[in-house]
């Protein structure tokens, strides 16, 4: 009797041992994943940055070109008013000019 006893006590103290190991392996791979997930949020999240500079920078870019091209519209049509003014203003004093001469 005192035999199976002791079998049972045994075979107790190897399931205890045997669910310690367990317990510590889950552990160790609950650990280890939660090691792989920030990794991956990390890798992520370094990813959405990237892509969201490359964005960036292409916003900005075509931002200058924008910019760019209104102001060279902005140019030509000074320069175009510019020419019109001038013309006016030779005009005027051709008319001047002219009155002071008939007036002479």
């Amino acid at each position: 009797m005192q035999d199976i006893i002791d079998k049972i006590r045994s075979a107790e103290k190897k399931a205890e041992k045997a669910r310690m190991e367990a317990v510590k392996k889950t552990e160790a791979m609950l650990s280890q994943e939660k090691l792989n997930g920030r990794r991956h949020i990390d890798e992520t999240v370094a990813e959405a940055r990237i892509k969201a500079g490359s964005i960036i920078k292409q916003a900005e870019e075509k931002a200058e070109e924008a910019v760019k091209s209104k102001i060279t519209a902005a140019e030509k049509e000074s320069e175009e008013l510019l020419r019109i003014a001038e013309g006016r203003m030779d005009r005027a004093v051709s008319e001047i000019v002219e009155g002071i001469v008939n007036d002479i």
